[in-house]
């Protein structure tokens, strides 16, 4: 009988002491999971985009395209374009530092600065035009229904209260990616912020909504797509287009020049 009780007493013993020791090592695991999440992010380092690397492979191509993300730059028309041929252009830097030192004719240099980097700049300026002519298009019409300061303030301060939710988010996904370096994540929830605070519409327009519920884009910080629609837009921009080219043909015809000349 005492040996089956000190059988019993030592099995007791031996799973108490077992289970102390699964719930430190699963203590222990959290806390070392919790360490991680709080350690800094080590990524890129910032380099030379012409001696170092190319632009579209260093940590300033990727905090702008993280900031055009969050600000969501894709709503207007040629964004994208012009981030692409920009990129392409910033790029030529680097390729002519690689050219210039192993060239083997000055062919090769004069070629990539006339016909890569000049078609490159030539396109991201283009571009970069359209873009800058749609957003500033855009927001000239937003600000045109407001008739003094009045208007503005109530509609900035209505579109604070629409938006206070994303904002808040967001202003906490900067706090944490600061603490762990990570530029990416706090550039694209800057963008996010400064784009639900200086994209407002009426605020009739904007009282109106707040009546309804939040959609997932908003709740992300995402603002709302211009009023216009983006194919409207598009179609009015090349009508300004082929306008602006019949235009420079017709000075071209009367002062008897051609493009091969």
């Amino acid at each position: 009988m005492r040996r089956a009780a000190l059988v019993c007493a030592t099995t007791l013993i031996c799973a108490d002491s077992a289970l102390a020791a699964a719930q430190a090592s699963e203590a222990a695991a959290k806390a070392g999971a919790e360490a991680g999440n709080k350690s800094p992010r080590v990524g890129k380092f910032a380099g030379n985009i012409y001696s170092g690397e190319y632009f579209s492979k260093s940590v300033y191509y990727d905090n702008i395209n993280a900031f055009w993300t969050g600000y969501n730059m894709q709503s207007y028309l040629y964004a994208q374009d012009c981030l692409t041929q920009s990129t392409l252009f910033l790029d030529q830097f680097h390729n002519w530092q690689l050219t210039a030192v192993r060239y083997k004719s000055m062919f090769q240099l004069s070629d990539l600065f006339f016909t890569v980097a000049g078609q490159s700049a030539n396109e991201s300026w283009y571009n970069c035009y359209l873009f800058y002519y749609d957003i500033s298009t855009a927001y000239t019409k937003k600000f045109e229904k407001f008739n003094d300061f009045g208007d503005i303030y109530l509609s900035f301060i209505f579109n604070m209260l629409q938006n206070s939710l994303s904002i808040k988010g967001q202003t906490e996904n900067m706090i944490k990616s600061y603490a762990k370096h990570d530029t990416v994540a706090f550039t694209r929830s800057l963008g996010s912020i400064l784009r639900s605070i200086l994209d407002f519409n009426m605020y009739k327009t904007t009282a109106a909504s707040l009546q309804e519920s939040v959609t997932t884009q908003a709740f992300l910080g995402q603002s709302m797509l211009p009023e216009t629609p983006k194919w409207e837009r598009q179609a009015a921009l090349q009508e300004k287009i082929a306008y602006s080219r019949a235009k420079v043909d017709a000075l071209v015809a009367e002062s008897s020049l051609g493009w091969e000349d």
